[in-house]
């Protein structure tokens, strides 16, 4: 079976997004800020939308891949096909339960 190593990443534009919406996101920014920032080309900073749909648009060579339980988001890059996962959380024991249950 191949093994395959999976990073978490955001980028400046998300992060600088979350910023601006202050104290209302301020635990999303602090769980952003611990990720790996992907570097983004553009010089202004765009949307974050528009910064993820860039880096994960033509060409993708990071092979990124976005995960969000955003109904909006997940239709908009599916409308563009871009690269999407479907992200189901699970609660804490069902989690553990499901990633022992893959090693069985």
């Amino acid at each position: 079976m191949d093994a395959f190593i999976c990073a978490i990443f955001t980028c400046r534009c998300v992060l600088a997004e979350l910023k601006s919406l202050r104290e209302s996101y301020s635990e999303s920014l602090k769980a952003a800020s611990s990720l790996i920032t992907a570097r983004c080309d553009h010089e202004k900073r765009k949307s974050a939308v528009a910064c993820i749909t860039e880096i994960i648009g033509a060409g993708n060579p990071e092979h990124f891949f976005v995960a969000t339980q955003d109904a909006d988001l997940r239709k908009k890059f599916q409308e563009e096909g871009l690269s999407l996962y479907l992200w189901h959380p699970l609660p804490a024991n069902d989690f553990k339960q499901h990633k022992i249950a893959q090693f069985l």
